[in-house]
């Protein structure tokens, strides 16, 4: 059925009779469920730009999103403005993984389960910004833990992106954020300017690079990738392979008109040209 979520204000979706909502906030809505044209699971999210954005002005933007390509980040299968003023994004995730809302109503992560998340969040974000793109757009209640053999190994896959858009101003210190979040889900937080992590959540070498990340100890580190692989090192953990640069498909040949001085293909083009593996996926129990 088509479902228009909440009071009918965001645009309408093409999803099965049972789907769930991951996150519901003013400007944003994510939703998990099954997609009606492909049999996929998916999960969509929606982020209200607000009036008049001028969809052409993000067409760069939405074409670099389909380049994301790391094992931690959902394939996106669509991303577009949708009425001028909606951030519409459609990524596919594995009918068995499980979103961590659900491991969050038990109470906050562990700290084996902080680092699994933080590791997998900064891996995606040192590709989105390879690709110029924020990390600002990922939520930690919508990401997917993949249940694996050994329970201590799950992996984490990010689900939503954004945009690098925040009323003209950038508000987001994407590396800030992203510990701000995973602190968020386990029991942290940042108060009067200090950084309050639970006793015994991480070990102390982590715990001073979450410091030095947020700006509360010296020195502090400056980007996703030098706190990716320091945190990897104090975790004990090897060197996660990530690259600062990203290959990206060029428009054809044929075709000479340039994309805003980029040699990007626009959003339109790339999903034309590039027909996404949308192979469905078996449909798990159906949730209310």
């Amino acid at each position: 059925m088509q479902a228009r979520p909440g009071d009918g204000r965001w645009p309408p979706l093409e999803f099965g009779e049972a789907y769930e909502t991951l996150v519901d906030e003013d400007d944003e809505l994510v939703l998990d469920g099954i997609d009606t044209k492909s049999g996929a699971r998916v999960v969509v999210s929606m982020r209200d730009l607000g009036e008049d954005v001028a969809a052409g002005f993000w067409d760069e933007e939405i074409a670099r999103l389909s380049h994301v390509r790391h094992a931690s980040a959902a394939p996106v299968l669509g991303a577009s403005i949708v009425g001028d003023r909606f951030f519409v994004v459609k990524t596919k995730v594995p009918a068995e993984a499980v979103a961590l809302k659900h491991r969050l109503e038990r109470g906050p992560l562990d700290g084996a389960e902080a680092l699994t998340v933080a590791l997998a969040t900064l891996e995606v974000a040192v590709e989105l910004h390879a690709l110029g793109l924020s990390a600002a757009g990922m939520r930690m209640r919508a990401m997917m833990s993949l249940p694996t053999l050994d329970p201590s190994k799950a992996g984490i896959l990010v689900a939503t992106y954004g945009l690098h858009v925040d009323n003209e101003a950038e508000v987001f210190n994407d590396l800030r954020e992203i510990v701000l979040r995973v602190l968020g889900v386990s029991g942290g937080r940042h108060e009067r300017g200090a950084l309050v992590i639970p006793e015994g959540l991480f070990n102390e070498d982590v715990t001073r690079l979450f410091r030095r990340a947020v700006g509360v100890e010296w020195p502090e580190l400056k980007s996703a990738r030098e706190l990716l692989d320091e945190l990897a090192a104090a975790s004990g953990q090897a060197k996660r392979r990530v690259s600062d640069r990203v290959h990206v498909t060029t428009r054809p040949i044929a075709s000479t008109t340039s994309v805003y001085g980029s040699d990007l293909l626009l959003a339109e083009e790339f999903l034309a040209a590039n027909s996404l593996d949308e192979t469905p996926l078996p449909e798990g129990p159906k949730r209310g």
